[in-house]
């Protein structure tokens, strides 16, 4: 039986850089989600308003991430 895929809405993951551990002098860093990403929004958009977000936040940026969430069933 073929696999049905339900598409969920997606999120936008920054990670970002609140500071450093004195005693290890790793960075310390937080995690900021976006959710209800619409499922069709292409990811050169997303991409887009990610650096847009990353440049209005007070932290350095590290990371960005697209989660796609996804169901499957028969």
């Amino acid at each position: 039986m073929p696999v049905v895929v339900t598409e969920k809405a997606n999120a936008l993951r920054m990670r970002v850089k609140v500071g450093t551990n004195p005693n290890t002098g790793r960075d310390i860093t937080r995690t900021l989600t976006f959710g209800n990403i619409k499922v069709n929004a292409p990811h050169q958009d997303i991409y887009d308003v990610a650096v847009l977000l990353a440049g209005a936040c007070q932290y350095p940026l590290v990371d960005f991430t697209l989660t796609e969430d996804k169901d499957l069933s028969e």
